[in-house]
């Protein structure tokens, strides 16, 4: 679809011809998923150039109501996140239940799951009788089918087992009638929900509401759109209000972070503060990690002579690995130095319910780095090593953040390391350092051939050192090797290209 330079400008001018087209300004979605899901969109249409689909977006309509479709992240289902839901019905509904009437907005409702979920929750603690909920999405199709209240049979039977987890009392079946092999939610929890367009990119507060959940909605925005619309969400709450974000998304950042109370840090919900900042009791505490780097850049060494400093320079190493992932990265983790200059940022394929706090607090405990997990909009320091959360796809920007996406499965895995290989070299061009370790998959492959085409450096793990050789031994057929080295030999390798000094 053309050089760079060129296709950045085609996606300028297309995002602008939305914006006057229907008033959906997202010029200020996240980059790196924004520019994927277009240029995939694009590509299934058949569109070999971006400016080609300019006129059609102006003059088709079944062309432009796809379009903005595939730019409005789909992905849910109920009961999805079961701790979140049990915490709100431990911790959340007392809140609730102090009000003579109760407000609801679901911000970004998608398809209704959530939404019918949560009604689901308020009906067993006998609060949906004095309860509105106001369910919004700018995508028109994504609230018909919410509002159709009609989801395959076999969706609801499989959430049985969330729904359990977050304390429901009966059995899901319960909530839902089978019509020709498909379930409709009872009319009983439908009748109290009123499903909406807003946009949260360009709208403004539309009624006072007591609870707000807008989860998984502002990994797609940038920082100044995610400031905004948590403005929005903050004025819309009544004092005492509680507000919902995404297990990845936070406060921390905006504006707003100072005007909340945690009621759950992990799972980001949150009080806004009344007049007198009542603290709620049994919140969680946050535990911060405070490490200050050094700043000393010093050069490598070997056998006592001080090797020449790099005469390039890099922003960031990205790594990706997948079986007999956590050894390899605590051998390479463990040998690097507190000092080093750039951020390290890893995909590791985890399961969906994998505890990645366990594993950035393992290899925190094993190395000199500060290791964490990556959170939506974190700004990358280096001498930090950033754990992509399971079930988010973990992407590089150009402002020297990161960004999250529950976008659909690359690889068969989200997250997917070519997603976060390719990110990283479109922000940061001829600087990014790509590391592929041990792995059943191929995933990793297409991503490194993109670090090489445009001028980065790739390391590839030797296959014989690797618990799986499969990823490893992919990359090497393929090409896109620059070295291949045993697994003790990547720190090294990784102290001499970026001029520091092995610990």
């Amino acid at each position: 679809m053309g050089n760079d330079n060129t296709q950045e400008l085609e996606i300028r001018l297309l995002l602008e011809a939305l914006r006057h087209r229907c008033g959906f300004d997202i010029r200020h979605y996240a980059q790196a998923s924004l520019r994927r899901r277009l240029l995939y969109c694009l590509k299934s249409c058949g569109i070999d150039k971006i400016s080609e689909a300019i006129p059609r977006i102006i003059h088709d309509q079944k062309f432009f109501n796809e379009l903005l479709y595939s730019l409005s992240v789909t992905f849910t289902e109920f009961f999805r996140d079961p701790h979140f839901f049990r915490i709100v019905r431990d911790r959340v509904v007392s809140i609730l239940k102090t009000y003579p009437f109760v407000n609801i907005w679901h911000a970004g409702c998608s398809t209704g799951e959530e939404v019918y979920s949560m009604a689901i929750l308020l009906e067993e603690e006998g609060l949906m009788g004095k309860v509105r909920i106001y369910a919004t999405d700018f995508n028109n199709d994504s609230l018909q089918k919410a509002a159709e209240a009609l989801y395959r049979t076999e969706d609801l039977v499989a959430s049985e087992s969330n729904y359990k987890k977050a304390g429901g009392s009966r059995s899901l079946a319960d909530y839902y009638n089978v019509e020709n092999k498909h379930a409709r939610i009872d009319p009983s929890l439908v009748k109290n929900i009123v499903f909406s367009s807003l946009n949260l990119a360009t709208d403004s507060v539309f009624t006072e509401v007591h609870l707000v959940l807008c989860r998984n909605v502002l990994i797609y925005f940038d920082s100044t759109l995610q400031n905004r619309v948590l403005k929005l969400l903050h004025d819309s709450l009544v004092h005492g209000g509680v507000l919902c974000l995404g297990s990845r998304e936070t406060l921390r950042f905006s504006d707003v972070e100072n005007h909340f109370l945690p009621i759950s840090d992990k799972w980001r919900i949150f009080q806004k503060r009344v007049t007198n900042t009542r603290v709620l009791s049994n919140r969680d505490r946050r535990d911060r990690v405070d490490r200050r780097e050094s700043g000393d850049r010093r050069v490598a060494k070997s056998d006592g002579d001080i090797l020449n400093i790099p005469k390039r320079t890099f922003k960031v190493v990205v790594i990706g690995c997948s079986a007999g992932g956590m050894v390899a990265l605590r051998m390479i983790l463990s040998a690097l130095p507190k000092n080093l200059p750039v951020p390290l940022v890893v995909v590791q394929h985890l399961a969906m319910d994998a505890d990645s706090e366990y594993l950035a607090a393992y290899l925190d405990n094993h190395s000199q780095l500060t290791v964490m997990d990556a959170f939506d909009k974190q700004v990358m320091k280096p001498g930090f090593v950033y754990i992509a959360p399971p079930g988010f796809h973990l992407m590089v920007e150009a402002t020297g953040s990161l960004s999250l996406s529950n976008d659909p499965k690359f690889n068969y895995s989200r997250p997917a390391i070519d997603i976060l290989f390719e990110s990283a070299i479109m922000a940061y061009p001829k600087e990014v350092i790509g590391v592929l370790l041990t792995g059943a998959n191929s995933d990793g492959t297409k991503g490194l051939g993109k670090i090489i085409d445009k001028g980065g450096v790739t390391i590839v793990q030797d296959p014989s050192t690797a618990e799986s050789e499969l990823m490893p031994r992919s990359a090497i057929e393929a090409g896109v090797a620059g070295r291949v080295l045993p697994l003790s030999g990547i720190p090294l390798e990784l102290c001499l290209m970026l001029g520091c000094e092995l610990p």
